[in-house]
């Protein structure tokens, strides 16, 4: 007689579940965006809020998985090997977070992807049956034709590298998943078409290998102009910065911050970061990130070439809407809302999509029930997905962006399926559903079961309480400066969003920013001005205070110290401008503009020495410049050169004087 699950396994089968739930429901939904961790970043992408509720979302999976083990009473780890690169892709987050310039937005990349690869882990606790692999594999499959088919509707290809990322992940995987159907349809009387099958598999899994090294080189040839031209800047610029600050790391999201430091080329809006793979990672989260992306490939592959020779068990699977319903709820609203062709459209795109789970990931779709056997030439497609996603990363900005990053791992934790860790028939007795039988695991005691759940109950509430509602709070701040009527309405709204997240600079930023365009608007200059001049100086400071690599402040300072009258005859306001400005030539040591504004403020301090040194240096790097970059015109530049033959007249002429 089967023994009966208790109400303990049941429950642990449920939150199970879940889990899986929740990693096709954010399949379906993560590309859909794009993020920025900054306020001010890409017009049209989603602000911080958008970010940190889409790493709320991952961080829920090893909430379930810690939660399914308190009621089991019991830990079980399906690859506990992988800990080692989450571990270290975790700790190079918080290291080159506190080494940060704008640790607002590091901590909220930092607080995203920690959260995918923690998700990655607890997916891999889960997989148990072919039926959940086969419906992570029908989300992803439905997610590359979602993406394609809006890029087709647009007439364009927002963010390319996206869309290219996850069609390479899910054309191999779609056609192994077609290859298996097809084989399974029942063989000819002689066998010869059974053969010929087989023959006809084998071959279209080279074909598809081949395919996606082939539709790479595409994108490549497609993308050229964009890759020769700023990617290789961006591995120099990542490659000199990894030299430099290579042991902490220079922080998730701070690539822009720094880039234009390392790169003489940095002329035009400097990039979010490197494309390539290991640059990216190495630039931003120093050793340890980069030892977790080397341990990651490392124990994959190794893993890949492993064999088991216990044998997998095929269950009678899962129902396919028990799956699927749960996830189009959750995916539902988000997917509609931000649905760029319309709520109608959205609706039935999302309801497509489900149709296409059905197909790819069940038997038969009219019955509505879930494959549950071994993943077989599926598992080659996943792997053959993997190589063309991690190929196409070497000249592409994926590994950081949950919108490309989310579906491989899903499909690599698809891929490491262990044999000998599924539900199968052994010594241990027949398979019962939610009864797991591959290893005994840790025992948790009624003690250990309640620290867990205290455990996974603090860790959301610190998530929520420290970081997402501060966020929520300042952008509802910044929301009420736009709509405020008056100046100071404004100014405090900036102030008590600069309070509600002590990290943020934005709010400092925007409010000298105001205060700035409020004292140009006092003609004649008078104390109103003054006052609105002093007030935007202190709050750049504050803004600098809080990131210290914002060169836009530092000129803004400086322009601020110029504006007030007199400020051109008075020694130290010069003073005042030529250390911000020097400050923020350092930080862009390669941009004439900056160079040209300091040439003029130490021009008029009178050091003839260090202003012919200054206009020389401006000259020559708006020279390097590429034709459409060049800063100075035909008219300015005969000044400067002008001027430099004055200043070396005087400089190097001798004295003559008696």
């Amino acid at each position: 007689m089967m023994p009966t699950p208790s109400a303990e396994d049941r429950l642990a089968r449920f939150l199970r579940g879940a889990v899986v739930v929740v990693a096709a429901a954010l399949v379906l939904l993560v590309p859909r965006f794009s993020t920025r961790a900054s306020f001010l970043g890409v017009s049209g992408a989603p602000d911080p809020v958008v970010t940190l509720l889409v790493g709320l979302a991952l961080w829920t999976m090893p909430i379930l998985v810690a939660a399914s083990w308190a009621a089991a009473g019991r830990v079980r780890l399906a690859h506990p090997w992988l800990l080692l690169p989450v571990g270290l892709f975790v700790a190079g987050a918080v290291v080159s977070t506190a080494s940060a310039s704008d640790k607002a937005a590091a901590v909220v990349r930092a607080a995203e992807m920690t959260g995918a690869w923690a998700a990655f882990f607890a997916l891999l606790q889960v997989l148990r049956t072919g039926a959940d692999r086969r419906f992570l594999l029908g989300a992803v499959v439905a997610t590359a034709a979602v993406s394609a088919g809006l890029a087709l509707a647009q007439e364009t290809q927002d963010r390319p590298f996206v869309l290219a990322a996850v069609m390479l992940l899910a054309l191999p995987v779609a056609v192994a998943l077609a290859v298996e159907k097809w084989r399974r349809l029942p063989p000819s009387p002689d066998g010869l078409r059974r053969a010929g099958r087989t023959r006809g598999a084998r071959g279209l899994a080279v074909v598809l290998v081949v395919s996606a090294l082939g539709l790479a080189a595409a994108l490549v040839v497609r993308h050229g102009a964009w890759l020769r031209a700023e990617e290789p800047a961006a591995w120099r610029g990542a490659a000199a910065m990894f030299l430099d600050r290579g042991l902490a790391g220079v922080g998730l999201e701070n690539f822009e911050w720094h880039y234009a430091a390392y790169e003489p080329l940095a002329f035009g809006g400097a990039p979010v970061r490197a494309g390539n793979v290991w640059l990216a990672v190495g630039s931003e989260m120093g050793l340890a990130g980069l030892a977790a992306a080397a341990a990651l490939v490392v124990l994959v592959v190794r893993a890949w070439c492993r064999r088991s020779a216990v044998p997998y068990a095929e269950g009678a699977g899962a129902s396919l809407l028990v799956r699927l319903g749960p996830v189009v709820v959750l995916a539902a609203p988000a997917f509609i809302v931000f649905f760029p062709l319309g709520v109608r459209i959205g609706a039935g795109v999302l309801a497509g999509a489900g149709v296409l789970v059905a197909l790819a990931s069940a038997d038969s779709p009219s019955r509505m029930r879930l494959a549950d056997r071994p993943l077989g030439l599926v598992r080659w497609g996943c792997i053959a997905g993997v190589v063309a996603w991690w190929l196409y990363g070497q000249a592409a900005p994926v590994f950081f962006s949950a919108s490309a990053a989310w579906p491989m791992l899903v499909v690599l934790a698809v891929s490491l399926e262990r044999r000998d860790e599924g539900d199968s028939p052994s010594a241990a007795g027949p398979v019962v559903e939610g009864i797991s039988h591959y290893r005994a695991g840790v025992r948790l005691g009624p003690r250990l079961q309640f620290l867990v759940v205290i455990a996974v109950m603090g860790g959301c509430f610190g998530y929520v309480r420290w970081l997402l509602l501060p966020t929520i709070h300042e952008q509802a701040w910044l929301d009420a400066s736009v709509g405020s009527e008056t100046v100071l309405e404004r100014a405090e709204a900036l102030r008590e969003a600069g309070r509600a997240s002590p990290l943020a600079w934005e709010p400092a930023w925007l409010e000298g920013r105001l205060w700035q365009a409020e004292a140009e608007q006092e003609e004649p200059p008078g104390a109103p001005g003054l006052l609105a001049t002093e007030k935007a100086v202190r709050a750049y400071r504050e803004a600098i205070a809080r990131h210290p690599r914002l060169r836009e402040a530092y000129l803004a300072l400086a322009a601020c110290r110029l504006a007030v009258p007199g400020a051109l005859e008075d020694r130290s306001a010069l003073q005042a401008a030529r250390a911000n400005l020097e400050r923020a030539a350092s930080l862009a040591p390669h941009d004439a503009a900056t160079r040209l504004r300091l040439a003029d403020v130490v021009d008029r301090l009178g050091d003839d020495a260090a202003v012919l040194e200054a206009y020389r240096r401006a000259l020559e790097l708006d020279a390097r410049a590429p034709e459409g970059a060049r800063r100075l015109n035909e008219d300015e530049r005969r000044t400067v050169e002008r001027r430099i033959a004055e200043l070396e007249e005087l400089v190097e002429s001798p004295d003559t004087a008696p």
